[in-house]
């Protein structure tokens, strides 16, 4: 990933960490509550969905979870959402 494209990615994580996170009725679509300490790094985050095929775009934290926007395969924008401590894909929800 450039460095380029990891300072924004951190700058997205940056601005998420300030916004309250808000209860999701889905119990398979959330992340378990894992202390900030025990995170991966966006840097891992992102260099793990780059591994699964994704043209990662930014990276944010989401409801507990880490929130990828990213390309996929097909060039469609998708959020992908992984587990903090594992990175773990928990879900992925494709853009309109």
């Amino acid at each position: 990933m450039s460095a380029m494209k990891l300072t924004a990615a951190t700058l997205l994580v940056l601005g998420g960490l300030s916004a309250p996170a808000l209860a999701d009725d889905d119990d398979d679509r959330r992340c378990a509550s894992v202390p900030r300490g025990e995170w991966l790094s966006v840097a891992e985050i992102a260099n793990r969905a780059s591994a699964g095929g994704y043209e990662v775009l930014g990276v944010e934290s989401d409801d507990g979870c880490w929130e990828v926007k990213a390309y996929d395969r097909d060039r469609r924008r998708v959020e992908v959402h992984y587990h903090p401590a594992t990175a773990e894909m928990i879900y992925q929800d494709f853009d309109d």
